[in-house]
């Protein structure tokens, strides 16, 4: 009986601090200026790389600059499929297509993550709050969404001026 009651109470202190993570952000991760090129899927031929750009801005941050990001991986070789560093202008943001979710310019999955300071969530050192956020872009054959088109013939897709999109923030650790 005893073995039964730890375990309660650990599951109990485990779900604490699970949902005091979560209360620590409220807010989305913004994309705007979303820019994908392609030249290969186009034309077989090319040899130019592929490029995902966009600029990141962090609602739970709003004091923050926006960061610019670039992905860029070579023709036969498979998107970046794990955090690298460099990949954004803020080295406290990062982003990569999750292994097996680049189908194309109009299909693919970006997941990014923003590591900041947060002392509503405790003192230092314990004052470190990382999300982690998630943006599908699935437009079908055509390409098209209300926010986001494409030029299949030449593998280029951009988002409209002005749109922001949203990347769902999912969950946080602390």
């Amino acid at each position: 009986m005893e073995l039964i009651r730890f375990g309660s109470a650990t599951v109990l202190f485990i779900l604490s601090l699970l949902s005091s993570s979560a209360s620590a952000f409220s807010g989305e991760f913004e994309i705007s200026g979303l820019e994908i090129d392609a030249p290969f899927q186009a034309d077989p031929k090319s040899t130019k790389n592929t490029t995902v750009s966009f600029v990141f801005n962090d609602q739970n941050t709003p004091k923050a600059s926006p960061a610019s990001c670039s992905l860029t991986w070579a023709v036969g070789l498979s998107p970046p499929s794990q955090s690298l560093p460099g990949v954004c202008s803020d080295r406290y943001v990062r982003a990569w297509l999750p292994s097996g979710t680049y189908n194309g310019v109009a299909d693919f999955q970006i997941e990014i993550t923003h590591t900041y300071e947060d002392n509503t969530i405790g003192d230092p050192p314990y004052n470190i709050n990382t999300l982690f956020g998630f943006l599908n872009l699935t437009s079908g054959d055509a390409g098209e969404m209300s926010n986001y088109t494409c030029d299949m013939a030449r593998a280029n897709c951009r988002s409209v001026p002005e749109t922001i999109m949203i990347a769902k923030v999912l969950y946080a650790f602390s």
